[in-house]
């Protein structure tokens, strides 16, 4: 599956790299979740972060470390993933306070210890 592949390819395990996921929109908003290297986010329940909006995809999105920063990409959704309004294209590293939106109703943010 190509999911797991880039996840594999991604991730660095074991430096603690951490952050959090905080829910913005819909019934479970205001949700905060914590993080070490990597999260699937999408409608699937086993999802790292499973999200409601009807706009999401079962497996949308990968956020991963890459032993630097963390990084995030769409996983071929319909819908797109966006990065503070940007549609990605391509993998783009996360900074701080970032908003992610999944397809057009699910909106988090990604919030990593300075």
């Amino acid at each position: 599956m190509k999911v797991i592949h880039e996840m594999d390819a991604m991730s660095q395990h074991g430096d603690g790299a951490l952050f959090d996921l905080l829910l913005l929109t819909g019934a479970s908003r205001g949700v905060r979740s914590g993080f070490s290297d990597t999260a699937l986010l999408g409608r699937h329940p086993a999802m790292s972060f499973p999200v409601s909006g009807a706009s999401a995809a079962l497996i949308h999105a990968l956020i991963a470390y890459n032993g630097a920063q963390h990084v995030l990409m769409d996983v071929g959704s319909i819908t797109g993933t966006r990065l503070n309004g940007i549609r990605l294209t391509a993998p783009h590293p996360l900074m701080n306070g970032d908003i992610i939106s999944l397809g057009s109703d699910v909106h988090l943010v990604y919030l990593h210890p300075l």
